[in-house]
């Protein structure tokens, strides 16, 4: 990334997040159909956000995606 070598990871990885979070809410200012949705709460929300665009098909199939792990390693 063209970063120094003693660059901190961490502060560098807060740093992007922040620039991400930025770009995002700069996107979504002017937007007028947009909804709050936390990953930490996917499974509660994902209905309200179904609901909100639309959606068709089988929700709880959909809602079942949530418990699946991908790329996760045994602890």
């Amino acid at each position: 990334m063209g970063l120094p070598e003693d660059s901190d990871p961490l502060s560098v990885a807060n740093d992007y997040c922040d620039t991400v979070n930025a770009n995002i809410e700069l996107f979504l200012r002017d937007k007028t159909r947009k909804m709050k949705f936390s990953l930490e709460n996917a499974k509660q929300d994902w209905p309200v956000f179904w609901k909100f665009v639309g959606a068709e098909g089988n929700v709880d199939k959909a809602l079942s995606e949530f418990d699946v792990r991908y790329n996760a390693t045994e602890v």
